[in-house]
């Protein structure tokens, strides 16, 4: 697979199938959809580091959720990122506690976008499920004030993100940067 910087038309892109494409996996079911993204700064989005980000957070949503999936789907070759959906059964709300919960404890939870939205496609907030805002990479501050402010230069937040993955990934992953 070649990685390469992408443009903000390709970007747009990815948005709007990503769309069609939690409504195809929802599709003549009431369930809830979980949608793996993730947090990538800059003009790459793809990678064999982000690969391997994301793969473990497709892992642990596969082990936190056996049982509930009744369908899965995954793209990984994207130069706009890596994206999964799963559809599940359970109570919406739980399951955003249980995203949320996971985004705060695994060491690289805070580089996945683990969005959920219920069977009407309505997407499930961390204020609405009663959670505090996410916190920026880098500082305390909550992320949207920094994303929206530009605090962190993208070099920073690459700087942090790939400490993190050298950090804490296993021996199995070798010269992924």
């Amino acid at each position: 697979m070649m990685f390469r910087d992408v443009t903000l038309d390709e970007v747009l892109k990815s948005r709007e199938e990503r769309s069609l494409h939690r409504t195809e996996v929802r599709k003549n079911r009431n369930r809830a959809v979980i949608q793996l993204t993730l947090n990538t700064p800059g003009p790459r989005k793809n990678s064999l580091m982000i690969q391997n980000i994301f793969q473990e957070g497709l892992s642990l949503l596969r082990r936190e959720f056996a049982g509930q999936i009744d369908d899965l789907r995954a793209d990984s070759t994207s130069p706009a990122g890596p994206s999964a959906f799963l559809s599940l059964t359970g109570d919406p709300e739980n399951i955003k506690k249980t995203c949320c919960r996971l985004e705060e404890e695994h060491p690289w939870g805070r580089l996945w976008d683990l969005d959920v939205y219920d069977g009407d496609d309505r997407a499930l907030s961390r204020s609405g499920s009663g959670l505090a805002p996410r916190k920026c990479l880098i500082c305390e501050n909550p992320a949207h004030q920094c994303g929206r402010g530009r605090t962190h230069s993208i070099q920073e937040l690459l700087e942090k993100i790939g400490k993190l993955y050298r950090e804490h990934r296993t021996p199995i992953y070798k010269n992924e940067l």
